[in-house]
Order: C-alpha cells, then structure tokens, then sequence
C-alpha cells in the first residue's frame, strides 16, 4: 500500500490497517477448527514447525486456499532434505496458484540435509520454476536470541547480491517500528561500500520531514561518501 493511498482520518486508517492484516496459523493439533474463525478472503501466513515439518505446512496451506483465502507459507531450509525437495516445494507453490512465500533458516537444531540456512536454499530455490512473484526472508532487525547480528547482515547482504544477478529487487518491509529503516540503511551502507558500486546521490522518501535528529545524524554517518542527501514528501 503506498503513502497516498492511505485514509487520512484515523478511525478510516485503523480500519484499513484492519482490513489489510495478515493473519497466522501454526499446525497445531486445533488449528482445523481455528480456521473457521479467520474473515473470509483474509491473507494467511502459514508456520513451518520444526517437530511436524514442511509436509504439515503444505497440507495446512491446501485447506486455507481450499476455503478461498490467500496462504503465504514458510518454508524452512533446515527442513529441506535436498535439490529434489526444494523442487517439490517449487512445484507445490506452482500448482496451488502460489503468489507469496517466506523463507526462514527454521528452528530445527540441526538440519536434515544439506541447508543450514537461508542463502543455500534460496540460490537453489530461484533456479526452479516456483511461478511466485514475491519472496520473503527474515532481517531480524532487532536481533536474533541465537544468531549474532553480523551473520544475520552478512546474510542479508548474500540474498542482496543473488537477487542482483537476476536483475530482482530486494524490499525491507514490516510494521512501524520493526527497524525496517534501520536494515535498510545499513545495507545501503555496506552496498556503497562495495567497489563496483557508483552512489551519486540517495533519494530518502519519509512520510513527514521530522526526522529525529539521532535518526538523521545516523544516515548522515552511514551516508557520508554519498556526499549528498535529498528528503522528500510522499503525498
């Protein structure tokens, strides 16, 4: 949804909000009879849980589309076996009619196969013929309880680059104050860092000019061989 299209009221906003919020399901033991609570037509995120597996993922995305809502499931590298199953898991998201998936490392504390984390399955992912037009992973700007954050931005900047052989693009996205600006400006420091890389000049969109000082000073810091900084208005 973009800046513009946004209801100017409050009470219109908050029911927007609403209206465009994405629900979750984990497959647990109750979930069929949960299912019968989500609004007609809502956008479904599906849980890849590492005691049941991706099986149970894909089975519980079949009902959710079943019921005409829009399933977006997580696939879960540590529970890929192989180059043979990521091709099932492409050819699931194929058939079903698949937009969106969101690709984690997963929490399973040892792989089952040859995917440790996200980056491995991703490459191997792209190569097939998965009929998607998004794909999400994890930034986790907060921090990660069991990844340091340097492997967390390392890996980050790998789906950066795969992305960019393939002449895709990468978006940082999630609610207000989930750190998407804090991601996203320290990858673009780290990309202006890289020698093959020309920065003339960055084009910060922000909703109002108030930006706090501590925010601005940051920018400026990761910025600094920019040599120049344009703030606009989104209406």
């Amino acid at each position: 949804m973009s800046a513009s299209s946004l209801p100017q009221s409050t009470p219109a906003l908050q029911r927007q909000l609403i209206a465009d919020a994405r629900y979750e399901l984990i497959p647990l033991k109750n979930v069929d009879a949960q299912i019968a609570f989500v609004p007609t037509g809502s956008a479904v995120s599906v849980t890849c849980s590492p005691a049941k597996g991706l099986q149970a993922t894909l089975d519980l995305t079949a009902k959710i589309l079943d019921q005409g809502h829009t399933a977006v499931p997580h696939f879960s590298a540590r529970l890929t076996e192989d180059r043979a199953h990521v091709q099932r898991l492409a050819e699931f998201c194929r058939s079903h009619g698949l937009t969106e998936v969101f690709l984690v490392a997963g929490d399973a504390p040892e792989p089952v196969g040859a995917y440790d984390g996200v980056v491995a399955f991703l490459r191997d992912f792209l190569d097939t013929d998965h009929g998607l037009q998004r794909i999400g992973i994890t930034a986790y700007p907060d921090g990660h309880a069991l990844i340091d954050q340097k492997v967390v931005h390392e890996t980050i900047l790998q789906v950066d680059a795969q992305a960019a052989q393939r002449k895709q693009v990468v978006i940082v996205q999630g609610g207000p104050g989930t750190g998407k600006s804090v991601v996203a400006i320290n990858l673009l420091g780290a990309l202006i860092g890289r020698p093959h890389v020309e920065v003339e000049a960055v084009l910060v969109p922000v909703r109002h000019l108030e930006l706090s000082r501590i925010g601005l000073d940051h920018l400026n810091r990761i910025l600094r061989r920019v040599g120049r900084l344009h703030v606009c208005r989104i209406v």
